[in-house]
């Protein structure tokens, strides 16, 4: 009857002992390969998404820009003096292009000489930040809501929409600046434009020259507060980095601070991605569990040819022990096992044979 409480013999031993060795070398080194990889994986995930989020810029940058060149365009082709062709030219533009929500030309006084709209023409512009700098140069401002024309509307008629401003100086004959053309462009395509990006698992935002939020992919505090801290060190360059959200869960984090294209006016935008670790990694998971799946495979298998390599180098000192086993128990006759290759049983065999021969002749066995 098997005793429960008898030692494990030396093969299962051996095979025990073997197998936890094996598992845990192959386990630490598993572990740190993964580890590895994450980081090489973080930093790939990382430049991705610093690459795609400088497309993006870029593709706006460029929209913006081609709205620009319109208006410079328009500044270079403006006489002043012919205000009818003016008008008619401007109204064009606003009717055919849904973009321009508003264009116009003010004299040096700041008094708007023609618009696209003759109700805000005649009105004294002087005080508006498009018309001052736009006597310097080209500028372009940030978003602000086209409210501030309701005093130039009829009651019931009042805008509330977004709309960015664009002016450039208007030149005469020698060169001097002799008005502004002033434009204001419409954010909603802007806006469409971000909307229209996937980001399942990315938060877009876009911040405007003072750091408040002109658009965003969330209405998540936590995510836009995040955000804010991000563009706060982002006020010269770039940042890409990873960086943990209150509750410790880690996301990918980068900060374009700087909308720009050739010639295209300094907005003062900054555009940003907030990315879910766990997306940006999504399609590494495949890899990592496939990994580990190859590694317990070839575990098994390695383990199942170590069994069979033990089982085989102990059979020959388990024969030997059975025998021992059987002269200590009086059985002087027993055959002695036939002991193959390996010399340590082998001569432990003999040395038993020699000791059965002994005991034999003093029990007086033939």
């Amino acid at each position: 009857m098997h005793n429960p409480l008898a030692p494990v013999c030396f093969r299962n031993r051996l095979f025990l002992g073997s197998a936890i060795l094996f598992i845990l070398c192959m386990a630490a080194a598993g572990v740190y390969y993964t580890m590895s990889l994450r980081g090489e994986v973080e930093q790939i995930a990382l430049k991705e998404t610093t690459a795609r989020t400088n497309i993006v810029a870029g593709y706006m940058a460029r929209l913006l820009y081609r709205e620009w060149s319109k208006i410079g365009a328009l500044a270079a082709a403006t006489d002043i003096h012919d205000t009818a062709k003016l008008q008619e030219r401007f109204q064009q533009i606003v009717q055919t292009d849904s973009r321009f929500d508003w264009i116009g030309v003010a004299d040096l006084g700041g008094k708007v000489l023609v618009s696209s709209d003759p109700v805000r023409s005649e009105r004294n512009v002087s005080g508006r930040d498009w018309f001052r700098h736009g006597l310097e140069g080209p500028y372009g401002g940030d978003v602000h809501e086209a409210a501030s024309l309701a005093a130039a509307l009829p009651l019931g008629q009042e805008r509330t929409s977004r709309v960015i401003d664009f002016s450039v100086p208007v030149r005469g004959a020698n060169g001097q600046t002799i008005a502004v053309l002033g434009a204001y462009v419409e954010f909603y395509w802007v806006q469409d434009m971000l909307e229209s990006i996937p980001h399942e698992g990315v938060q877009l935002f876009l911040l405007s020259r003072d750091r408040k939020i002109l658009f965003g992919t969330t209405d998540d505090e936590a995510a836009r507060a995040a955000m804010l801290t991000a563009f706060k060190a982002s006020e010269v360059s770039q940042v890409s980095r990873i960086e943990l959200d209150p509750s410790g869960h880690p996301y990918l984090t980068v900060v374009i601070p700087e909308i720009k294209y050739q010639g295209l006016p300094d907005l003062g935008w900054s555009l940003a991605v907030h990315k879910d670790v766990d997306v940006a990694f999504l399609s590494m998971r495949g890899l990592f569990r496939l990994f580990w799946l190859a590694l317990a495979a070839g575990m098994i298998v390695t383990l199942g040819g170590v069994y069979l390599l033990i089982r085989r180098a102990a059979g020959p000192i388990e024969a030997t022990a059975r025998f021992a086993a059987q002269l200590a128990a009086g059985e002087y006759g027993a055959e002695p096992p036939k002991i193959p290759g390996c010399r340590e049983p082998k001569d432990t065999c003999l040395a038993l044979i020699q000791l059965q021969s002994r005991l034999r002749g003093c029990a007086g066995v033939s």
